[in-house]
């Protein structure tokens, strides 16, 4: 499980990374498309809004799985041991319920987009609606091995002797 989760991260990243990269370009090309050589181009800002999305949506399942998520960190520390525990493991049993839900929530989505054309690329919209039911099923199994491995290890607190 953890070898998985590692490598969801690691592909999400160079994914993230990539978008990113890619809208960069696609951004570049239309300015000096538009400004130097007076031609602007139709499909540029379909493409960018593609990479944006997916730039989003793969760079919160990496923070995920790297544990770079928000957090209030100020707050968090000052816990005990077991509550931060009682807490890590709240918070991972609400993200898994939330993704679940956005997982289901993006499949009848994609389900009713189903059959429109982006205009400038003549593409299905489903390609950039995709990457929230994708990525919430990827949210899902990594809340759901770090809320299992939380419970394996306990809260790692002895109880009080009583």
């Amino acid at each position: 499980m953890d070898r998985l989760a590692a490598w969801i991260g690691r592909v999400t990243g160079w994914g993230a990374g990539f978008s990113l990269a890619a809208m960069a370009v696609v951004c570049a090309l239309q300015v000096v498309c538009r400004y130097v050589l007076n031609a602007p181009l139709r499909w540029p800002e379909e493409v960018a809004r593609l990479l944006l999305v997916w730039l989003t949506y793969l760079g919160a399942v990496s923070a995920t799985e790297s544990g770079m998520h928000v957090a209030i960190g100020v707050v968090h520390d000052r816990f005990s041991p077991r509550a931060r525990w009682v807490a890590d493991l709240a918070g991972d049993l609400i993200a898994l319920l939330f993704s679940t839900a956005l997982t289901a929530g993006g499949l009848a989505f994609l389900a009713s987009m189903r059959g429109i054309l982006l205009p400038a690329l003549q593409i299905p919209l489903n390609v950039l609606c995709a990457a929230v039911p994708l990525t919430g099923a990827l949210h899902v199994y990594l809340h759901g091995v770090a809320a299992i491995r939380r419970l394996r290890a306990g809260s790692g607190i002895p109880a009080a002797a009583g």
